[in-house]
């Protein structure tokens, strides 16, 4: 792993449980590049961090990103960037996955996808306290499948946009072809989102990763991990991957 000295502080950050007490990274451009190519799983990075959206932005147009942070908001929310207040806060607060998926619509639609109605952000809470999230961007070519429920194999089930389930990837339907692709998933605490600061990040990080075009691997083996009750295994190999690249120490990101 790679150290950087005096790159790490210790602040006091709070959240919606309280305050916690934890080394926060200085960022640099070089740990700002190597968190954009870790991609969505980097989050919790952004989110344990005091980094303005203001500064975070500018590192993302110096990246060449696709979709900034100023994008998001102008897409997604229908805001000016320069009218955002400090934190990122514009009363658009999202605790749905099926509004969450609309305004990540608006992005990839405001960035000229292809069938931008087609991409959904899916999301399965961990099945002990639903303190983490398991979330993915898939395109599915259907806004009406027939699936089997996850939690309950052999039942057939009906589903559309309006039914909660939906918004859980389906790797094919009862008919055995193939349904969802997956252009990224990951693995975070409830509380990293729970702020619309952070969604909006959220939002960027997997609408670039979308634009890539390229299919992220793994997620179905983590999925089946997920949901037998093995999901911090998913976290503590996903913190390793992030931590590694931005040059942390582990356990940074599980919070």
């Amino acid at each position: 792993m790679r150290y950087f000295a005096g790159l790490l502080i210790i602040a006091i950050l709070f959240s919606t449980s309280g305050c916690q007490l934890i080394e926060v990274p200085i960022f640099t451009a070089y740990t700002i590049r190597e968190a954009l190519e870790v991609g969505t799983s980097a989050l919790p990075y952004y989110a344990y961090s005091d980094m303005s959206l203001e500064e975070l932005n500018r590192h993302m147009q110096k990246a060449g990103t696709r979709v900034t942070i100023e994008e998001t908001y102008e897409f997604a929310y229908g805001k000016l960037f320069s009218r955002v207040p400090p934190d990122g806060d514009t009363g658009q607060l999202i605790d749905d996955i099926d509004v969450a998926t609309e305004y990540f619509q608006r992005i990839l639609a405001g960035n000229n996808v292809e069938d931008a109605d087609h991409y959904y952000l899916t999301r399965i809470l961990d099945p002990k306290n639903e303190k983490y999230t398991l979330f993915a961007a898939v395109y599915r070519p259907y806004a009406y499948i027939r699936v089997y429920d996850k939690r309950n194999p052999s039942e057939a089930v009906t589903l559309t946009q309006s039914d909660p389930e939906f918004y859980i990837p389906y790797k094919k339907d009862v008919d055995g072809e193939t349904l969802d692709t997956v252009y990224e998933w990951f693995a975070i605490s409830t509380q990293c989102y729970a702020k619309q600061r952070n969604q909006a990040i959220l939002f960027t990080l997997a609408a670039n990763e979308v634009l890539k075009k390229t299919p992220r691997p793994g997620y179905w083996e983590a999925e089946k991990k997920w949901l037998s009750g093995d999901y911090m295994d998913v976290l503590v190999a996903q913190d390793k991957d992030v931590c590694r690249a931005v040059g942390v120490e582990p356990g940074f990101t599980i919070r």
